[in-house]
C-alpha cells in the first residue's frame, strides 16, 4: 500500500471529508486528485494534512520506508517545521513572562 492508499484509508477512518481536508490544502478535488495519483501535494501541505488527522509517522510510512528519499525529504521538512514552531512557541513564552 503507497501512501497516497494509506492517506486515504486513514482519512476515510477518521471519518474527515475532502471538504475538511481542502480547507488546509485549498480544495477539496487536490485532496481527492492526490489520493487518486493525478498529482502531488507539496511536502508542508501534506505534513500539515497528516498533522491535522492526527497520523503518527507509522501509520502513514513502512519501516522500509525510512530510508526512501520521499521519506527523507518529509523528514527534514518536518524537522524544519517544527524548530520554526518551538523559537516562534519560546519568542511568546519570552514575551509573556518579560511583561
Amino acid at each position: 500500500m503507497d501512501i497516497r492508499e494509506k492517506f486515504k484509508l486513514i482519512r476515510k477512518q477518521r471519518k474527515i471529508s475532502l471538504r475538511e481536508l481542502g480547507n488546509i490544502a485549498g480544495s477539496a478535488s487536490s485532496i481527492s486528485d492526490f489520493e487518486n495519483g493525478k498529482t502531488n501535494l507539496s511536502n508542508d501541505i501534506l505534513l500539515q494534512l497528516l498533522g491535522y488527522m492526527i497520523v503518527e509517522i507509522n501509520e502513514i510510512f513502512d519501516w522500509s520506508d525510512f530510508h526512501s528519499a520521499e521519506f527523507l525529504t518529509l523528514k527534514k521538512e518536518w524537522m524544519r517545521q517544527w524548530k520554526t514552531r518551538i523559537g516562534y512557541l519560546f519568542f511568546k513564552l519570552k514575551m509573556i513572562f518579560k511583561n
